[in-house]
């Protein structure tokens, strides 16, 4: 009897074990699985043309891109498109072309529109380095096309090896997402592996974009990269779509809250180690940018500084006049139009970039001067 047991209990035990499902699973007939293909292909394909197309937003002058969504590369690609329809002159560059310091009516698109007649669009961001904008440009801003294109280059990003991103040691790098991630190297990006692939596919995947705009646009407050899981426990009541119709225009409508000018400190002069352009690895991707412009059929028009040089000691004040005249050669030798911006009065800046209204008005005027 008790054999008996023992056999028939043996025997129970190797079935359960020789069964490939438990009740845990749920096991999809071929006709299931289609049809959850089918669902996913719909949200991730479909679902961002979707959203795009009734998340309105009207583009109207001086509007800019919200300064919180400066790593909305989707909703960059959107206002190209937007902008390549209503506007023949466009302006791209960093905080320059934002501008950091003065508010929307007072940045140099606007003076641009004024003095010209003619309308120009606001397409900076802030941080925006030649390496990085190579990559919106390239990734994002195809819609770019048979325009004038009024291209900023910032002194700042060649005042320094780091600056340059050609320094060994790990620094923090604007816009990670926009440089690249495998070839060439970049010697102090230190991402790893997956990041990196990850970074890639985004650039071709307009589901993941589609994710860090909602992210950006409906759970940003504090955290710039809260993730949808850390939002719903943090707000389980919530519905962080409510007044999605009005979101993103109000975004663009509300009060960007300008920066306070840097107190400068009268007497102490900088050293800053400039880096040669035909050494300088940020020159060499504006270059590249240019060439991208134009085979679109662009018209480029070049606009570097101005920099705040009565900051500068005489050594680097030097260096950065030789850099000017440089780039000055080199762009006449590829037959670029440009305004190599002189020495503006000291208190037409707010910081050593970054002009105050005066100083865009100034520089407008002297734009104005070479395009017409």
């Amino acid at each position: 009897m008790q054999d008996n047991l023992a056999k028939e209990t043996v025997n129970k035990s190797a079935q359960i074990v020789e069964s490939p499902f438990s009740s845990n699973f749920v096991r999809l007939s071929w006709i299931e699985w289609l049809i959850t293909l089918v669902i996913v292909l719909v949200v991730v394909f479909i679902l961002p043309f979707v959203w795009a197309s009734e998340e309105q937003f009207n583009y109207t002058d001086d509007f800019r891109l919200p300064y919180k969504l400066g790593e909305d590369y989707e909703l960059y690609e959107r206002l190209c498109k937007e902008v390549s329809r209503g506007y023949d002159n466009i302006v791209v560059g960093d905080s320059v072309v934002w501008g950091q310091f003065v508010e929307s009516s007072q940045t140099l698109s606007h003076h641009l529109s004024v003095l010209s007649g003619k309308k120009f669009a606001n397409m900076g961001i802030d941080g925006l380095h030649p390496i990085a904008a190579y990559g919106l440009i390239k990734y994002y801003g195809r819609d770019i096309k048979n325009k004038n294109v009024y291209l900023h280059f910032n002194f700042l990003w060649i005042s320094s090896s780091a600056s340059d991103l050609q320094t060994d040691k790990e620094v923090r790098i604007n816009h990670p997402g926009l440089i690249p991630q495998f070839f060439p190297k970049i010697s102090c990006y230190f991402a790893p592996f997956s990041v990196r692939l990850g970074t890639v596919l985004n650039r071709f995947c307009d589901f993941c974009g589609w994710v860090r705009h909602i992210q950006l646009v409906y759970l940003q407050n504090d955290e710039p990269d809260i993730s949808f899981v850390r939002w719903f426990v943090s707000h389980p009541y919530q519905n962080p779509f409510a007044g999605m119709n009005t979101r993103l225009g109000s975004l663009f409508e509300g009060v960007e809250r300008k920066k306070q000018a840097v107190e400068a400190k009268e007497g102490l002069k900088r050293d800053l180690p400039f880096v040669e352009i035909d050494k300088s690895l940020q020159w060499k991707y504006f270059m590249k940018t240019i060439e991208i412009l134009q085979e679109r059929q662009n018209k480029v028009f070049v606009i570097a500084g101005p920099f705040n040089e009565h900051i500068l000691n005489k050594q680097s004040f030097d260096a950065l006049s030789k850099i000017k005249s440089d780039i000055e050669k080199n762009l006449l030798e590829k037959k670029i139009k440009s305004y190599i911006a002189e020495v503006l009065p000291e208190d037409y800046f707010a910081d050593p970039s970054h002009p105050i209204a005066r100083g865009y008005e100034y520089l407008a005027k002297e734009i104005v001067k070479r395009i017409e």
